[in-house]
Formats: C-alpha cells, sequence, structure tokens
C-alpha cells in the first residue's frame, strides 16, 4: 500500500525584532510611593505633641529618682552600734581594751564581717533600688499618657515606686508546694511555708485574743 505522507510547508519567516528603547533612572523618589510608606498621624510626633518637650529628661529623671530613693542616702556597712556590740560580744576587737593573743582572730573577724555585710547590703538595696526605678518609670508613664500636670506626674512617680515594691513583696507571701504523700497514700500538695502577710498577723493575734477570752 502507497503511503501518502507529505511534508510540512516549512512557516513563514517571522518579522519580530526587539524594541530598543533607553530606561532613565528617575530624578527623585516619586510622592505616591513614598506616602505609602508614611504612618499618619506619626505616633512619635503626637506623644511629643501631648507630652511637651523634653519628654526624655523627664522619663530619664523619673528613673533617677525612683532608683535613688529605694537605694536610699545612708551608707554602706555595719551600724556603729551594732560594731560596738560585736566588740562588747568579743567578735570584734575592742579599741579601748589591751591586745591579746586572739586579737588578730577579732581583726580577721571584722574584716571579713563588713565585708560580707556591705555586699549583701549593697545587694538587697540594688534591687530595692531596680524595683522603685521601674515603679516611678511606670508611673511617670502614666501620667504622660494622660495628661497630667507636675504635681500629678510626681504623685504618680510616687504611688507607682510604692506599688511596685507592694507587689514584689506580696509576690513572696505565697505559700511554697511540694509534693507528698497523704493519710491514706494519695499524692497531695504540701505547704511548706510563707511570708506572713500584714492581715495574717492581724487575724492571728484576733484570734489568740478571742480565745483568751
Amino acid at each position: 500500500m502507497a503511503d501518502d505522507w507529505t511534508p510540512v510547508t516549512a512557516a513563514p519567516a517571522d518579522d519580530w525584532q526587539p524594541i530598543r528603547k533607553s530606561v532613565t533612572a528617575p530624578a527623585h523618589i516619586p510622592q505616591a510611593f513614598l506616602e505609602r510608606f508614611s504612618i499618619e498621624p506619626d505616633p512619635v510626633e503626637n506623644l511629643e505633641t501631648k507630652a511637651g518637650p523634653n519628654l526624655a529628661g523627664r522619663v530619664l529623671n523619673a528613673i533617677y529618682e525612683g532608683g535613688a530613693a529605694g537605694f536610699g542616702d545612708t551608707p554602706l556597712g555595719l551600724p556603729p552600734e551594732a560594731a560596738r556590740g560585736m566588740q562588747r560580744l568579743g567578735i570584734f576587737q575592742d579599741p579601748e581594751k589591751a591586745r591579746d593573743i586572739t586579737s588578730g582572730i577579732r581583726f580577721v573577724n571584722e574584716a571579713g564581717i563588713r565585708a560580707a555585710y556591705n555586699a549583701i547590703e549593697a545587694t538587697f538595696r540594688g534591687l530595692n533600688s531596680a524595683t522603685y526605678a521601674a515603679g516611678a518609670l511606670g508611673g511617670q508613664l502614666l501620667a504622660e499618657a494622660t495628661g497630667g500636670n507636675e504635681a500629678e506626674q510626681a504623685r504618680a512617680r510616687r504611688d507607682g515606686a510604692h506599688g511596685a515594691t507592694a507587689s514584689t513583696r506580696l509576690s513572696g507571701s505565697q505559700r511554697g508546694m511540694r509534693r507528698t504523700s497523704g493519710p491514706q497514700g494519695e499524692r497531695v500538695n504540701e505547704p511548706i511555708g510563707s511570708v506572713a502577710r500584714p492581715d495574717q498577723r492581724d487575724h492571728s493575734g484576733a484570734d489568740r485574743r478571742h480565745c483568751a477570752v
């Protein structure tokens, strides 16, 4: 049987030519493009408008004021009355008494105890300073946001510092728990102690008085 296949006629030549155009970079960024990235209204500008000038200075001053109040102005170190008590007990060397073979031990005791006392006191006063500073900062920012005047800002700093200190103390009044066995062998949570709260002390005293009656 004869094959009727015939070759396909080639397509006509394509007359496509690339378009040659020079691209020129713009001399400036279009305003419409810039407006896409703008934030209206500007939150920083609005805050400065409401709070007035020197906002950063007032915030830093609140941190410094709170930190200084929390640290206190009393010099670090063992109080003189405590040092005299140590001398009477023979732990420190009493300068009014004659030195003996144990005087060297007393001098070492005094140097070690004073250094340890200074370190511990600085640590606790530093933590208290940080707590006061954080509370004063929060109070200052709240007063700035609500448009408080100078007196209201000072009161907010003071209340914020006291509130932060009270919250820190109350957070340590929650009882710790440990897992233990109950009367019938079941696993229960047993309190292991807590810091006494003022209301607990008052109620316990009242209970004792009522029981005495």
